[in-house]
């Protein structure tokens, strides 16, 4: 359903809440995240206002919603760990280490899930993501 139109942030024409739900039952939870899609020298590039909640996170998943090896792969990171600047964050998916930033790693992976997570969120920005080459960044 999400990965017919990757890299974006807002839900697809065929996203049913009801669905979503199923996945992401904490009502006092709100969640942004799509499909992504990256080719070799790509970036997802996750821009926001921190949010003002008690934590929060961006995460990488596989299709089936489980975390991408982050044993040995940064494929998560928290509220405490996001280096932020005036109070805006900037997160970098990539199957490539990036010059600078807060970097998640894809693990080789070319496409999966993303997951912003704002826990007891009463009302947040939604994030801005772009498609950006490496060497742009």
């Amino acid at each position: 359903m999400l990965s017919g139109s990757p890299n974006n942030i807002d839900p697809t024409p065929s996203y049913s809440a009801d669905f979503g739900g199923v996945f992401y039952p904490t009502g006092d939870n709100e969640f942004y995240g799509h499909w992504y899609s990256l080719g070799e020298y790509e970036a997802l590039v996750i821009e926001g206002e921190v949010p003002d909640t008690p934590y929060w996170d961006v995460s990488l998943q596989n299709r089936w919603m489980e975390s991408v090896a982050e044993r040995h792969h940064q494929s998560a990171l928290n509220d405490h760990e996001i280096e932020t600047s005036n109070r805006r964050y900037r997160v970098l998916v990539s199957p490539q280490k990036p010059p600078s930033g807060n970097w998640l790693d894809t693990a080789g992976n070319r496409e999966g899930l993303l997951s912003i997570r704002y826990q007891q969120s009463q009302h947040t920005e939604k994030p801005n993501v772009t498609l950006a080459k490496l060497s742009e960044l």
